[in-house]
């Protein structure tokens, strides 16, 4: 099965977030048994300086080709003549509001006669929208009335964005598919001599203001243990950071703050098992890959309560759960992490394994996968191989009248010979649709011409033998 994934950004960039963690976690799960593509700017994001690592084509990065095409080259054509090349038996588009991408796509996936899905991957959520609200309605309402996504399936990760996908598109709910995003692949924790009294944490997020890393912030200073909070993730906002700082600049000296720039998300995967817990007050998140990320190593997180999905880390004594306005419950938290002894912490993160034993099979997400990705395919071929033997029958059908054979067998093996060959050629899936309305509606003429000649022959030999009465009686 060949996939072709095409999204804003990927590795090597470093300031796109979970979404590429998220993309780079489903090709290592599906690279083995699919064909994965992947078409993405040249690019990081906000910054227009080519990657120096990358040649012309495509790019074997992990498990999945990669193509990375200048801003310039975002084109219908230049998607167009990628499509014809490679073949891909499916499109996945991982954002509704990347419009460079999809506004193209939903056209060659129509012309090619690909089935297509999109993971809009949280950014239908309420909170999210509230950025530039005016701006996405006005898009989502275009792309309901032109029926852009007449003929996309779309994959929910969660239940909460099930219902957001529903509401906001006004879609069907049969054309949504529950598939959970896959998370990293678990790594045992590192525990470095924690001592009583002392631990460190990291933030690792956006510095925006819906990440919150202002909170954290603050919480940390009302810490009264010896503890070190290191800040990963690139600045978006400048005003707001510059807010952060001011409140880093009067730490007590007990409390260390550090920014620590962006890392990438591979090297970053390698840096949770070297930090005692993860600090995340965020606002939302469809699926918080900071969080996951963290809890694939065996580390403890203090989160938001009610804005991910991870709020029962807290039932399974894994980690801990506050009110986002309760910024002294977040401190409380960080104090005790803190003041754990060896032997707690040790506990506390072997709670943090079990719980995410609990949460993720990614065996059986490997199957869920491959199982809806098949069956986008078997709807389609099944489509294609019916309407390609209609209309092998009617061309059949038409061969026979016109060489006056009705000989059964010779319809049956020309119908077999007509669908092989189509089959063979290629024309199926991919452009199997357009021929085949095209022969079909032949077809059809072609019956309705034969069903006009029928009557005709009919009337006439009824004439004839009308005529015929008429003489016999003269006689």
């Amino acid at each position: 099965m060949k996939i072709m994934i095409f999204y804003s950004g990927y590795l090597p960039g470093i300031k796109y977030g979970g979404p590429v963690s998220s993309l780079f976690n489903l090709t290592e799960l599906l690279g083995d048994e699919c064909e994965l593509y992947l078409v993405c700017t040249n690019h990081d994001l906000h910054d227009r300086t080519p990657y120096t690592e990358i040649v012309d084509g495509w790019n074997k990065v992990g498990k999945v080709k990669v193509m990375y095409l200048p801003d310039k080259e975002m084109t219908f054509q230049r998607y167009d003549r990628i499509i014809s090349e490679a073949k891909p038996d499916l499109l996945y588009s991982s954002s509704i509001f990347s419009a460079t991408h999809n506004y193209w796509l939903y056209g060659l996936s129509r012309k090619w006669n690909i089935p297509i899905m999109l993971a809009p991957r949280g950014e239908l959520n309420s909170t999210a929208l509230k950025n530039n609200f005016l701006k996405k309605k006005i898009y989502l309402m275009f792309l309901k009335w032109t029926g852009k996504l007449r003929n996309v399936v779309f994959q929910a990760t969660s239940q909460q964005e099930y219902r957001d996908i529903v509401a906001n598109l006004g879609i069907s709910e049969e054309r949504v598919t529950l598939l959970s995003n896959v998370p990293a692949i678990p790594h045992d924790k590192i525990v470095c001599d924690k001592k009583t009294g002392s631990a460190t944490f990291c933030f690792v997020g956006r510095i925006v203001k819906n990440k919150n890393v202002k909170k954290c912030i603050l919480a940390a200073k009302g810490v009264k243990a010896n503890i070190t909070l290191d800040i990963f993730g690139p600045i978006e906002d400048e005003a707001y950071w510059n807010e952060c700082k001011k409140e880093m600049a009067s730490c007590p000296s007990n409390v260390e703050i550090n920014y620590k720039g962006v890392v990438s998300q591979l090297c970053m995967r390698n840096l949770y098992s070297q930090y005692d817990c993860l600090i995340s007050p965020t606002e939302f998140e469809n699926f918080g890959q900071a969080i996951v990320e963290a809890l694939a190593n065996s580390t403890p997180v203090i989160i938001s309560k009610n804005t991910t999905p991870w709020d029962d880390v807290n039932e399974w004594n894994a980690g801990f759960v506050h009110s986002i306005s309760q910024i002294t419950e977040f401190t409380a938290s960080m104090d005790r992490v803190a003041n754990m002894t060896l032997e707690e912490y040790q506990k506390l993160t072997l709670n943090v394994w079990k719980y995410y034993q609990h949460k993720f099979n990614i065996e059986q997400l490997r199957l869920n996968y491959i199982s809806v990705f098949s069956s986008m395919l078997i709807g389609l071929i099944w489509v294609a191989m019916l309407a390609t033997s209609i209309t092998s029958l009617f061309v059949a059908g038409l061969v026979t009248k016109l060489f006056k054979n009705s000989n059964r067998i010779m319809l049956i093996v020309f119908s077999l010979i007509a669908s092989l060959v189509l089959w063979g050629l290629g024309f199926v899936p991919y452009v199997g649709g357009f021929l085949s309305v095209v022969f079909v509606l032949f077809g059809i003429g072609t019956t309705l011409v034969n069903i006009v000649y029928t009557k005709e022959s009919t009337k006439k030999k009824e004439k004839s033998a009308e005529g015929n009465a008429t003489t016999e009686e003269t006689k």
